[in-house]
């Protein structure tokens, strides 16, 4: 009788090592590496209105913290003048969970219809990002500065 438990046992914790030993650890990342996302900003006092499509990739993932790059291209109006953007940043998305703290540095190239200008701008930006471990959704709510104003943003996106 006692060889038999003994097996039974044996056979139960062999079974659940090699059963549960394909999924992934509480510390590995299951995260999307790639997301695409829209972004829309408005400041009322200096009348600035940004609109930005943006990709982003995963670089590094440390556990605690993952190192993102975002660029896109997008359209901005500034009282008379209009013209196009493109942002290059890097990013460093804080915490494991579904809510994140994201902080960015980057530039920003800068097209201006009515002058036909061209220039670069420093980008800086810091936002609650939500988006779960393993979920495609992302919503980001922040604020972001580059040369001229600071200005806050909401944005949606889907992550693959």
């Amino acid at each position: 009788m006692k060889k038999l438990q003994i097996f039974l046992l044996s056979s139960i914790l062999l079974y659940s090592i090699s059963a549960f030993s394909q999924e992934n650890s509480i510390y590995e990342s299951r995260s999307a590496k790639n997301s695409v996302s829209f972004n829309l900003g408005f400041n009322p006092g200096e009348f600035y209105i940004p609109l930005t499509v943006n990709y982003e990739h995963l670089f590094y993932d440390a556990g605690f913290a993952k190192i993102n790059g975002r660029t896109g291209i997008g359209f901005w109006l500034y009282w008379t003048e209009k013209g196009i953007d493109f942002p290059v940043t890097g990013q460093i998305i804080f915490f494991k969970k579904a809510s994140h703290i994201e902080i960015g540095i980057g530039a920003q190239y800068i097209y201006d219809f009515a002058d036909n200008m061209t220039g670069l701008s420093h980008l800086l930006n810091i936002a609650y990002r939500f988006q779960k471990p393993d979920g495609k959704f992302l919503f980001k709510i922040g604020v972001e500065k580059n040369k001229w104003v600071v200005y806050p943003f909401i944005s949606t996106g889907y992550a693959f």
